[in-house]
């Protein structure tokens, strides 16, 4: 069916990594000036690519988990923080960029569908 479809399967976990990636890096902008902070970073594109080299794609019950992990090889400042204030903005914007597209393509799918159903109804 239309909405088990793999392809939407994964646009929708990409979906829920982009807002945990989101999460992640407001939380690195809101601690900016905190010392002794040390800024995180989400990875799921790994996990994507290995689940679509696996053949686990096809699989509607894998759950596709985006990865944090905490950057303590760094200091950008004397106080012991390493966030990079240019670094998360740009990330952050990358990320809008790349939800903004994706909410595209799964809309683009509802209007191939709608228009499907509509010329089946005449």
């Amino acid at each position: 069916m239309f909405l088990d479809d793999s392809s939407l399967a994964i646009m929708r976990a990409s979906l829920n990594g982009l807002q945990v990636k989101q999460q992640v890096i407001a939380h690195n902008i809101a601690n900016y000036e905190t010392p002794d902070y040390k800024a995180r970073t989400v990875t799921f594109e790994e996990v994507f690519a290995k689940a679509t080299k696996d053949g686990m794609v096809s699989d509607e019950r894998t759950q596709y988990l985006a990865r944090i992990a905490t950057n303590t090889n760094t200091e950008m400042r004397l106080d012991g923080n390493n966030v990079d204030l240019e670094r998360e903005n740009l990330e952050l914007f990358d990320t809008y960029l790349q939800a903004s597209y994706l909410y595209q393509k799964i809309g683009g799918q509802f209007s191939n569908l709608r228009y499907v159903l509509n010329q089946a109804m005449k």
